[in-house]
């Protein structure tokens, strides 16, 4: 059973579920998603009469920049008018006889998230919205099927991303899961091939008979006519007298199709310049932009299942720090405490006569943690440790090790937001790297960045 909550007069109700512990907020406007703090909730229930409603409430929760807002388990309410049409961008739907099941998939949802690491990195925007659909994949272990829509530019809609991407830029979603499915994170399977206007790309076509000579669309079809008997061919209205079929050329009348004569092809007559032909042009007028292709211009692209492939699973619960074409050559490599500390000095020295600013990084495990572990292990978490700090560094920085409990780095010329966003990713993913591999969640990880602008040399 549950406990129906209304937080204050005229606002959202909260559902809260004593034995399973979950509290679940129900969502009725758009306004409800920005003036209440959707993230401390452990699912969202959309409850409206309006589609339009539904979805806008979808598209403020899916594009949130925030991934524990993003990724939230959402259902909409099978009360909902239609509801079937919109129905697979949500987690499911939901009505009192069936609602046991989704606060089971709300739990195995937010169990699964957990498995992921939250933050994004520091990826172009491109990369980190397919990282949150990774994630969405992975965390309800489903694979992006195409979903017909007519409201969409390309006649088809995707879960999750079509809920973020707006309908009249629908084909950058394909564009969007190819250009990651070539790099290995989507096993892609095409189900249909659409054709686009080669302008815009919209997938709306007007397929129109035109005049060869003037591209008018102003024609009139009539049936040829073939007489057996004299092999004569012309237009059926040179054949129709009044009240029975002649032929101009022999003068018999035609009773019969299949015995006097056949229809064996069409001829099209342009109202615009009069001229008589067969074969007519046919032309694309694109409905959403106005251009009018031709056929041979059109675009096609394919539409396709898009399952999360191995490495897929990987960038979903442990993060896409670079974009992907980066080769592993351009990490920094580890260099000796000596030669840190001459490049340290050297840099404090430059650093007098200009106006940027780099910065020292320091992260130190807990010694007695580390010495618990023999030589070995010790020497293969230094490793792991500084694989994760590189991943954060241009090629030009700097690291070194002093031990498996002490590492330091140096980041030139980065302002001081950039600095401490990759202290704290690099603070996150080595706590994550030891909680993991140890299933211990007690060690302490201390980090500091500091600007060396203003350090004293030391080493």
């Amino acid at each position: 059973m549950f406990e129906l909550i209304q937080l204050k007069p005229n606002t959202p109700k909260l559902l809260r579920y004593e034995r399973e512990g979950l509290e679940v907020i129900v969502l009725e406007k758009v306004q409800d998603v920005h003036f209440y703090d959707v993230a401390k909730y452990d699912g969202v229930l959309v409850q409206t009469q309006r589609r339009r409603e539904a979805t806008e409430i979808l598209h403020e929760i899916r594009a949130n920049t925030n991934p524990v807002i993003s990724l939230k388990p959402v259902f909409l309410s099978s009360t909902l008018p239609g509801y079937s049409g919109i129905s697979y961008l949500f987690d499911g739907t939901y009505s009192d006889a069936e609602f046991a099941v989704r606060i089971q998939s709300i739990k195995e949802i937010n169990r699964r998230l957990k498995e992921t690491k939250i933050d994004i990195g520091l990826v172009n925007y491109d990369t980190s919205l397919i990282q949150q659909t990774l994630k969405f994949c992975y965390s309800r272990g489903i694979s992006l099927e195409p979903q017909r829509n007519r409201n969409s530019a390309i006649g088809f809609s995707y879960p999750f991303l079509s809920s973020v991407i707006e309908e009249k830029d629908s084909i950058r979603i394909l564009k969007l899961l190819d250009q990651f499915s070539k790099v290995g994170y989507f096993a892609k399977q095409t189900v249909d091939v659409i054709q686009g206007c080669k302008k815009c790309s919209g997938g709306y076509l007007n397929y129109r008979e035109t005049c060869p000579r003037c591209s008018s669309r102003d024609l009139k079809t009539e049936d040829l006519i073939h007489h057996f008997s004299c092999a004569h061919i012309a237009p059926e209205s040179v054949f129709r007298k009044e009240d029975h079929m002649e032929c101009p050329k022999c003068d018999k009348k035609l009773r019969h199709i299949g015995i006097d004569y056949d229809k064996p092809s069409a001829v099209y007559t342009c109202n615009s310049c009069d001229h008589e032909f067969q074969n007519a042009k046919i032309k694309a007028l694109c409905v959403d932009c106005g251009h009018d292709n031709e056929l041979h211009q059109l675009q096609r692209f394919s539409i396709s299942n898009y399952e999360l492939t191995p490495m897929g699973e990987h960038a979903a619960k442990y993060g896409m720090y670079e974009i992907h074409e980066k080769p592993v050559t351009s990490k920094p490599k580890c260099i000796s405490l000596a030669m840190f500390g001459m490049f340290r000095k050297q840099e404090i020295e430059r650093l007098n006569n200009t106006d940027t600013i780099s910065w020292e990084g320091s992260i130190k495990l807990n010694s007695e943690m580390i010495k618990g572990f023999g030589e070995n292990q010790q020497q293969l978490i230094r490793e792991e440790v500084q694989n994760i700090i590189s991943e954060y560094l241009h090629k030009a920085d700097l690291i070194t090790s002093a031990s498996a409990c002490w590492y330091r780095f140096i980041l030139f010329d980065k302002d001081e937001e950039m600095a401490m966003k990759i202290g704290e990713l690099v603070q996150n993913n080595v706590t994550k790297l030891l909680n993991d591999g140890l299933n211990d969640h007690t060690h302490d990880i201390e980090l500091l960045v500091t600007s060396l602008k203003t350090e004293n040399d030391r080493v």
